[in-house]
């Protein structure tokens, strides 16, 4: 099921978040993703066969990614730069990978 949420918005992502070194990176959030080894194959078949229905061939890999620090941090960021300040942040830092696949 996780797999077809992400199918789901394929359609409406950004091309140009396909095109890093890491692919597309998912922000997985919750407990769920503790389990994500018994998670993996049907993930991984959700994606592949969605990916081929919406012919996405711009949809080449991706990376599973945790948040290192509370998602409140974004929300302070924003809350400041609509107030006019920037705060700084180290977008690489704020999450870690735990999981990378490429399309055959």
């Amino acid at each position: 099921m996780l797999g077809r949420h992400v199918v789901a918005v394929l359609p409406e992502i950004d091309p140009v978040l396909f095109k890093g070194e890491i692919g597309l990176p998912i922000l997985c959030v919750g407990s769920v993703w503790k389990s994500w080894e018994l998670l993996k194959e049907g993930f991984l078949l959700a994606l592949t066969q969605g990916r081929e229905i919406q012919a996405q061939n711009c949809f080449s890999s991706f990376t599973l990614m945790k948040l290192r620090y509370s998602s409140a941090l974004g929300g302070a960021s924003l809350g400041a730069r609509h107030i006019g300040h920037l705060l700084p942040m180290d977008y690489s830092a704020n999450a870690v990978a735990f999981y990378s696949h490429t399309f055959s």
